[in-house]
């Protein structure tokens, strides 16, 4: 993990069992670090406008699902810039960022 990367994912402050959005899932890598911080009780909502980008995501998050610590992970194929006019609990502007 370079030092860069680690810091980014350090900042968050990720919390055990919290509710977490990445609005740009792209590949995956820091939705990956983040999944493995939050545990099984955690919940990680993904987005990605970029089909094969998302699908790139969905493999790299599912290498770990095996793991029994391991949080609700849900990937969504939509824009960041459509967060704000979501009507869906759990994507509404309240939960921006979150964690539990």
């Amino acid at each position: 993990m370079s030092g860069s990367f680690k810091r980014t994912i350090d900042f968050l402050a990720v919390r055990r069992g919290g509710t977490y959005i990445d609005a740009t899932v792209g590949l995956g890598g820091h939705s990956l670090e983040i999944a493995k911080r939050l545990g099984a009780p955690g919940h990680l909502i993904g987005l990605d406008k970029d089909p094969v980008a998302l699908e790139i995501a969905r493999k790299t998050l599912s290498l770990a699902v095996d793991r029994p610590d391991w949080p609700t992970i849900t990937l969504l194929h939509r824009s960041f810039a459509e967060i704000a006019n979501d009507q869906r609990p759990g994507l509404s502007t309240e939960f921006w960022p979150t964690s539990g």
